[in-house]
C-alpha cells in the first residue's frame, strides 16, 4: 500500500485543492480550484502539484508572458513613436504608437515588427520629416 498523502484544502500557487478525484494511471487527480476563476474545477495530478510544476490554470503563464521583454514606451522606430503598451494578444505584445507624419495616426504595432522594421509608419507620410529622432531613443522634452 502506497502512503496516501491528503492535499484537500491545501493551497499550491494559485491553485487550492477542494477533493480527491480519480485515480488515472496509478497517479492521484485532484480537482482544484483556481484564484483567477473560482467557477473552473481543474484535474491535476499529485506529483504536479507537490513539485510546483502546476500552480494555477494557466492564468501565471499568461501575466508572466506579459510582464516579460523590453518597455518601448517613448522610444521611436522609423515613423512610429510608441506611446504606451496595448493590450496583449495571445502571446503577441502590442504597442500603441503614433504616426510622426502629419496626420498622427495612431495603431497598435507589435512588438516584433517595431524592433525588425517590418512597420515603419502608418503609409500616410508624404512630406519628409526634417526633425526624425534617432531610432529607438527616447524623446528629449
Amino acid at each position: 500500500m502506497s502512503n496516501f498523502i491528503d492535499l484537500t484544502g491545501q493551497r499550491f500557487g494559485r491553485l487550492t485543492v477542494l477533493y480527491r478525484g480519480v485515480n488515472i494511471n496509478r497517479s492521484i487527480i485532484w480537482v482544484c480550484q483556481c484564484d483567477c476563476c473560482p467557477e473552473a474545477k481543474i484535474h491535476v495530478r499529485g506529483a504536479a502539484l507537490r513539485t510546483g510544476n502546476t500552480q494555477s490554470c494557466g492564468c501565471l503563464r499568461a501575466g508572466k508572458a506579459r510582464n516579460r521583454g523590453f518597455d518601448l514606451t517613448n522610444q521611436v522606430f522609423s515613423y512610429w513613436m510608441v506611446l504606451k503598451q496595448a493590450p496583449t494578444r495571445g502571446l503577441i505584445r502590442y504597442w500603441l504608437c503614433e504616426c510622426l507624419c502629419h496626420r498622427h495616426t495612431q495603431r497598435e504595432v507589435s512588438a516584433s515588427s517595431l524592433l525588425a522594421g517590418k512597420s515603419r509608419s502608418c503609409h500616410r507620410h508624404h512630406a519628409r520629416i526634417e526633425s526624425l529622432p534617432v531610432e529607438g531613443m527616447p524623446l528629449a522634452a
